[in-house]
């Protein structure tokens, strides 16, 4: 079961429909529930020894450093919000970033089509270097795949 520290403050149902109000789309029910559960954490493997890699093309892999909160109270994690608003001039209008690795590349969610994406980033926010490699995963497989066993809805 996927475990977290460093969770964001409790949220509600209202909270997430002013988010999809801010995004004008609706978000999958499997990222619903980990914002109500979790509400943005830190992965408690952070925390230990053991980093469960997600795999890229070309063999490489990366971990996820944060998963953002709505809230804008919870140091050190960061807020959806803003995070958001800084890749609306590179993502699909039903796109947005949930995550990032330790190296600061970002992870977003495709409300469409439920998948993820891993951007990455030479510079921060820049259109110059950046490749987006679909994960061709839903966010509930991406959760599995961070830690052994299914994630309880």
């Amino acid at each position: 079961m996927f475990e977290a520290v460093s969770k964001g403050p409790a949220c509600c149902s209202a909270d997430i429909e002013e988010f999809e109000s801010f995004l004008h789309t609706e978000l999958p029910v499997e990222y619903k529930n980990f914002l109500m559960q979790f509400n943005g954490c830190i992965p408690a493997y952070n925390c230990d020894s053991h980093h469960t890699p997600i795999d890229l093309p070309g063999g490489k892999t990366i971990t996820v450093h944060q998963f953002y909160s709505l809230s804008n109270q919870c140091e050190p994690i960061r807020n959806l919000h803003e995070e958001t608003e800084n890749c609306i001039g590179f993502l699909p209008s039903t796109a947005f970033p949930f995550a990032h690795d330790s190296f600061g590349n970002v992870l977003c969610l495709e409300c469409d089509s439920g998948n993820v994406h891993w951007i990455l980033l030479e510079e921060r926010y820049t259109l110059d270097y950046m490749r987006v490699f679909d994960l061709g995963v839903t966010f509930k497989v991406f959760l599995e795949g961070l830690q052994a066993g299914p994630y309880s809805e």
